[in-house]
């Protein structure tokens, strides 16, 4: 956008850019950050920011906080971030930066909106680099990366294709899908080196599995939302739940899920998590789930471990599937 060349912007793709960033902050000794996007890195950062005694302003072009992400899940993170100060203004697309002698002193947004800053972080997502696919020929997926085989091979005959380039397969929807995180790219890179170099490695493919944290609070997610589910054409049905991480007497925390599934067949099309602990690894049971393509039912007898530390006697994905059991049977 105009502006976005100013001294005082910012990104976090890459380590130079975050230390660089970092550097600015303990020299300049900035009071007011705004954030532009609300994905994972610009809620991380603005976590940072107001660590550090920032002023943080987060400006969202959509209405939803985090791609994908449910209401009732949103509306917990909302909330933390208000609890903290950050002032979220959604549904109003950041246009210009405007700039005073090479610095940024204001960035217009929406209509007519404007906010003065000390700097900005630039946390708008991540588009393929494919030209140099593109200069040779390779052919690109729907979703714009490189379109790319189980042995991540491309169109072109010893060619290969890894990481944020290229395109991966959703194991929920069995379509190709962009999901730019370091995880899948490590995979994919040790599959496609692993062929390079006369092997017969394949990956099958991911199922959208996300952490982060905001504060206090833990948020998950794996397979598709509500919406999601109903747009690759499921008959999805849902059911949201608050318990708590660990036995009560052990001073367990509020862990608010929703658990996606689909109607005529009962299987497990997704789940979303919050809480202040116990997240990280209960999406994690669901994430297999979805590559199992297990049912709700498969879900509510798996063998999940207890001990009032760790989980309440029946642990709150026990008790989703339970609920998404008594639907199912009407």
């Amino acid at each position: 956008m105009p502006g976005a060349d100013a001294a005082n912007v910012f990104t976090c793709n890459d380590l130079p850019g975050t230390i660089r960033l970092r550097e600015f902050i303990e020299r300049e000794n900035p009071r007011r950050a705004v954030i532009v996007g609300s994905g994972y890195i610009g809620l991380e950062v603005a976590d940072a920011f107001a660590q550090r005694g920032l002023a943080v302003t987060i400006i969202e072009r959509s209405d939803a906080l985090l791609d994908g992400i449910e209401t009732e899940i949103a509306g917990r993170v909302e909330a933390e971030l208000f609890e903290h100060g950050v002032e979220l203004i959604k549904g109003s697309a950041a246009n210009a930066i405007e700039k005073d002698g090479g610095r940024a002193i204001a960035v217009q947004h929406g209509a007519n909106g404007r906010h003065e800053v000390d700097l900005v972080l630039l946390a708008t997502g991540i588009a393929p680099r494919v030209a140099l696919a593109e200069s040779a020929g390779i052919q690109l997926g729907a979703t714009g990366a490189i379109a790319v085989d189980e042995r991540m091979l491309t169109s072109t005959a010893s060619i290969y294709a890894a990481g944020d380039c290229a395109e991966v397969k959703n194991l929920v929807t069995g379509k190709a899908s962009y999901f730019p995180l370091g995880t899948t790219a490590n995979k994919q890179g040790r599959v496609a080196g692993e062929n390079a170099g006369g092997g017969n490695a394949t990956f099958p493919g991911v199922v959208g599995t996300l952490v982060t944290k905001v504060y206090s609070l833990e948020i998950a997610k794996t397979g598709l939302s509500l919406q999601q589910a109903r747009a690759n054409g499921f008959q999805p049905d849902s059911f949201t739940l608050t318990a708590t991480s660990r036995a009560k007497y052990f001073h367990g925390k509020p862990l608010m899920l929703k658990l996606v599934w689909d109607r005529a067949s009962g299987r497990v099309l997704g789940c979303q998590m919050v809480a202040q602990e116990g997240v990280a690894k209960r999406i994690d049971v669901v994430a297999l789930a979805l590559q199992a393509r297990m049912t709700v039912e498969d879900l509510l007898y798996a063998d999940l471990s207890y001990a009032p530390p760790f989980a309440p006697v029946w642990e709150p994905l026990l008790i989703a599937a339970h609920e998404a059991q008594k639907k199912l049977r009407g």
